[in-house]
């Protein structure tokens, strides 16, 4: 539904509570702060998430301030978060998603080591399924920051992918040229952005073989390297250095090889990668 009040304008989901109140800061980043959503007049009702974005008045940021909306209205998947809808005025966009309270694959290895194999696995597959969908659409979308801070357990056996910040619409005449994402799950080619050769979705498949680093070794490829060492690194089209456990099955070890290939071209699609061994 939709309810204009002066400057404010609110597009809900009917899951959505009508007056509601930011109970709990879950994060206070660069472009605002994400916390806690609940109903004011059912307080023990389902819970949501804030998405606070201050609102650029610089004339060539304008439109990015609204990226993440522009794709969240466009797009519905399992493996992806549910969107309730948005609140705007003069200052700042709020975008409002389902609340998932176990956190993110990161947390996970943070707080409980490497994943096993299995568990690696399963995340992985539903993972490459969100990407198949935003890869498919009529025009593609690209995540651009893919890594386990991203991906949510919504429970222990279901993953949903989150922040669309960076995330490009890629058209014809709008393709993807600009440096964005998370050094050290970055691929190659989106560093070389500088130079304004653009890129594809490929890009989100090399940062998908870094996540899957990240469930097996706690950490990402290059993982002693200082950022301003893995753009080197990058820049150079160097093979991403990682230790895999000695358990770590061979068609592990292969799916990673094709993930991290430096030509994005030599990269199989997520249709490819569905299909694959580590999988069976």
């Amino acid at each position: 539904m939709e309810n204009q009040c002066d400057d404010v304008l609110v597009s809900l989901a009917p899951e959505f509570p009508k007056h509601w109140i930011s109970q709990k800061l879950i994060d206070n980043g660069s472009f605002g702060q994400v916390f806690v959503v609940q109903d004011t007049n059912n307080p023990d009702e389902e819970k949501f998430i804030g998405k606070e974005i201050s609102l650029s008045e610089v004339k060539m940021d304008k439109a990015a301030n609204f990226v993440e909306l522009d794709i969240m209205m466009k797009i519905k998947h399992p493996r992806i978060i549910s969107f309730y809808g948005y609140e705007k005025n003069a200052s700042k966009l709020t975008l409002f998603f389902e609340y998932i309270s176990l956190g993110s694959v990161k947390d996970c290895v943070d707080n409980n080591g490497p994943l096993p194999e299995e568990k690696i696995k399963l995340y992985t597959k539903q993972i490459l399924e969100g990407l198949k969908y935003l890869h498919e659409r009529n025009p593609p979308i690209i995540h651009r920051d893919i890594k386990g801070e991203n991906v949510l357990l919504k429970d222990e056996m279901n993953i949903k992918l989150t922040d669309f910040g960076l995330s490009k619409i890629v058209h014809s005449a709008t393709q993807a040229r600009t440096v964005a994402g998370t050094y050290n799950w970055m691929a190659p080619e989106v560093v070389s952005a500088k130079n304004k050769i653009p890129y594809d979705y490929k890009v989100d498949i090399w940062s998908l073989g870094c996540t899957v680093v990240e469930m097996a070794t706690r950490r990402p490829p290059f993982p002693d390297l200082t950022p301003a060492k893995v753009i080197k690194a990058l820049t150079e089209s160097r093979e991403p250095t990682y230790t895999l456990p000695k358990s770590a099955s061979e068609q592990m070890r292969n799916f990673l090889e094709l993930t991290l290939q430096i030509n994005p071209h030599d990269r199989p699609s997520t249709a490819e990668l569905i299909s694959h061994s580590f999988f069976s």
